[in-house]
């Protein structure tokens, strides 16, 4: 939305017609991805070697401030995309990093689909090279903070239950698609 200045100027430049909006339902986890990304300028997989991302988790040390910040940061990101959403005559199809991984890419594909009313085409070959950056190590910082900083976590997720909440019914969509074991 900064680029646009304003929701009215977003929808007058692109017209939205289907909306997909993706969030991290663990913010502590995104926020000390996000300290990581700054502190060693190594952001994903996908784009780093196995010795960058190696040195990169070398280099990573415990920054409380840094995390709490990035959580600020995204809690009026998230807060203001939902202004925006607000407005919109169509409603998103909300979806998280974790339901997205959580649920196999065709699966995730279909829900996608249906949502935008396409017709399926041959999806024998989805599959997805999306790997973790984070290790033990971030795991590790993200259980501190969470200890360490109980009382604003929960403030967090507070301000966060419907968003989080409204992610129930792609979760629900997923499931049923899920295969009978």
């Amino acid at each position: 939305m900064i680029l646009f200045k304003s929701s009215r100027r977003f929808r007058r430049a692109l017209n939205p017609t289907d909306l997909i909006w993706l969030i991290r339902e663990d913010l502590v986890a995104q926020s000390v991805s996000a300290s990581r990304m700054v502190q060693t300028g190594v952001s994903q997989s996908v784009f780093s070697s196995t010795k960058e991302l190696a040195q990169a988790d070398r280099d990573f040390v415990y920054d409380a401030s840094a995390i709490r910040s990035a959580m600020l940061r995204m809690l009026v990101q998230e807060w203001r995309t939902e202004v925006v959403l607000a407005q919109m005559p169509h409603k998103p199809l909300r979806l998280s990093y974790e339901l997205v991984n959580a649920f196999s890419p065709r699966s995730v594909l279909t829900l996608i689909r249906d949502h935008l009313e396409t017709e399926p085409k041959d999806d024998s070959q989805v599959f997805s090279t999306h790997q973790k950056v984070s290790g033990t190590k971030s795991l590790e910082m993200a259980e501190r903070f969470r200890a360490e900083h109980a009382g604003f976590v929960a403030w967090v997720d507070r301000r966060r239950a419907k968003r989080i909440a409204a992610l129930d019914e792609a979760r629900a969509a997923l499931s049923e698609m899920r295969p009978a074991s």
